[in-house]
């Protein structure tokens, strides 16, 4: 079973829009845009442990509408 780290990896692979999950992303967790692009999907793709949860869910949300709307 992946962990969560890797979860946001793959999920991260399947997503379009990445501008528009960093957006929502930085809003949900009070965060600026470029922190979130650089930090948290940079080369580390280091996502803050208590925030990978959400993150899942969020990710996994914006997969399901663009997979409904295809």
């Amino acid at each position: 079973m992946a962990d969560l780290k890797e979860n946001i990896e793959e999920l991260y692979g399947q997503i379009d829009d990445k501008d528009g999950l960093i957006k929502l992303l930085a809003s949900e967790f009070k965060q600026e845009e470029i922190s979130v692009r650089n930090n948290w999907f940079g080369k580390l793709m280091y996502v803050p442990k208590k925030h990978r949860a959400r993150t899942i869910e969020l990710m996994q949300n914006t997969i399901a509408l663009k997979n409904q709307s295809a």
